[in-house]
């Protein structure tokens, strides 16, 4: 099932997905309840790396191409490597597509703490956003401490004017240090996103050069 994609259709990544429609399940075993909510997260992480949706994305039944195999160098290690996968192959610009599996879930089927995973996962995604993509990273955690800041603010300034007169000193300090950290952290983004497309435009001009030079050696 996962091979078929590849090998008929052109394919280089093939992910398998317990969500789709024709994705079934097998085993008496319960699903915990708070799993769902984990995959929902894994997945809003997975889909800001690579910017395309998918299902399923830390199933971990995937195919790749041996084009897809040279094009990828991995940087991370454990379970997360399925959404850096995925956002390679879209950095890459391989084809990708998901196709349904079988599920089979029985009691006590796995070793590995679903709560210390989910969370360990959850830590290497959010690393990795803020690495790749740090201008969004930064950017929403700023704004939403310089929002926070501004409610808390507008609370301080309605007591004072409208309510009871006096100024809330506490909660004034509050709001002028989240408006600050979260300013802080928002230029911080933008500062790091302006040193990564340097750096990105840089290696893509070192890499013109060295092909302009091996073109020039073969017509040597």
């Amino acid at each position: 099932m996962l091979i078929k994609p590849i090998s008929e259709d052109g394919y280089d990544l093939v992910l398998g997905s317990r969500k789709l429609r024709e994705s079934k399940r097998r085993g008496k075993g319960k699903i915990p309840f708070y799993r769902p909510w984990g995959q929902f997260v894994l997945m809003i992480c997975s889909y800001t790396l690579s910017k395309k949706k998918y299902s399923d994305p830390e199933c971990g039944f995937i195919a790749l191409s041996r084009l897809a195999m040279e094009a990828m160098k991995f940087e991370k290690a454990g379970f997360f490597v399925e959404s850096e996968m995925l956002y390679l192959a879209e950095k890459k610009g391989l084809e990708t597509t998901e196709v349904p599996i079988t599920e089979i879930y029985t009691e006590n089927g796995s070793t590995l703490n679903p709560l210390k995973h989910g969370f360990g996962n959850l830590g290497i995604a959010i690393t990795y956003i803020s690495e790749k993509r740090p201008l969004f990273f930064f950017g929403i955690s700023g704004a939403v401490l310089t929002i926070i800041g501004l409610t808390a603010g507008a609370w301080v300034l309605y007591i004072a004017f409208i309510g009871s007169g006096g100024v809330a000193v506490g909660s004034a300090l509050v709001a002028v240090l989240f408006i600050v950290i979260g300013v802080f952290i928002v230029l911080t983004g933008l500062i790091l996103n302006a040193l990564t497309r340097l750096i990105v435009n840089v290696i893509a001009e070192e890499k013109e050069k060295e092909a302009m030079m091996d073109e020039r050696v073969v017509k040597g």
